[in-house]
């Protein structure tokens, strides 16, 4: 191969070469443009993040509501509000609680699937019984990249377990105590629910007493801090015959 020849296959590599750097820029370009947040455009990380309508390229979300405040109990429902501009109605919905602290809460999570909550601006869910009581945030993010929180902290409350009669005799003993051969015969344990607010009755009967032949104990249980506990009791007492009343009264017997 004369010279010339060998010169032009030299200049032709280096012309390939060019070309194929240039396409791999040229693409490398583009994609870093689609991957990285517009100048000046904020982004956040959840709860720790800016509060308020956050914005990626052109499209945004602003949560509505619940944004702070509220108060919330498990296994009730909550109804949820958001609102975006230049974002696809397709574009699928992720709703999860934040934490105080700013991370999100382990079993948080108020949808099963992007596919669950479409962007149409409103999702009822209901709150997982087994959330821990507290105060949160709501994050809501759409299309895995654009994602506001509320605005404040609101409260979410433990409902309130149903109070068993077992439950009852068991802080009856606890508080009051039973019979024994020297005070009573017996014990009867009752609960009354009024509404979800619970009053327990104690009635000891065969009272050891020359006066008194039975007194009964009224009181209310409150559930805190995931304890039953009873109030203070209201006592009242049933005569012996011929020692007054035969009804309960507070009024002494003979």
């Amino acid at each position: 191969m004369n010279q010339k020849g060998f010169a032009n296959i030299i200049i032709a590599l280096i012309v390939l070469v060019v070309v194929v750097l240039g396409i791999a820029g040229y693409f490398m370009l583009k994609s870093n443009q689609q991957l990285s947040p517009t100048p000046g455009i904020k982004t956040t990380g959840g709860a720790g993040g800016k509060d308020g309508s956050l914005q990626f390229a052109n499209g945004s979300i602003t949560l509505l509501s619940p944004n702070g405040g509220e108060t919330y109990t498990t296994g009730n429902q909550i109804t949820i509000k958001w609102q975006t501009k230049n974002v696809a109605s397709t574009a699928g919905i992720w709703i999860h609680l934040d934490t105080a602290d700013g991370k999100h809460l382990n079993n948080g999570d108020l949808v099963s699937s992007w596919t669950d909550a479409p962007n149409n601006g409103v999702k009822t869910v209901t709150i997982p019984v087994d959330i821990p009581a507290g105060r949160y945030k709501l994050a809501v993010t759409v299309g895995q990249e654009l994602e506001d929180v509320s605005d404040n902290y609101f409260t979410i409350t433990s409902a309130t377990p149903t109070f068993t009669q077992e439950q009852a005799r068991t802080l009856v003993l606890r508080n009051w105590g039973g019979c024994t051969p020297d005070t009573c015969g017996s014990v009867t344990v009752s609960v009354q629910n009024n509404n979800g607010q619970y009053a327990v009755t104690a009635i000891y009967e065969g009272m050891r007493d020359d006066s008194v032949s039975a007194q009964k104990k009224v009181a209310s249980a409150y559930y805190n801090n995931n304890v039953w506990t009873l109030g203070n009791a209201t006592v009242t007492q049933r005569c012996q015959l011929n020692r007054g009343h035969q009804d309960f009264s507070s009024v002494p017997c003979l």
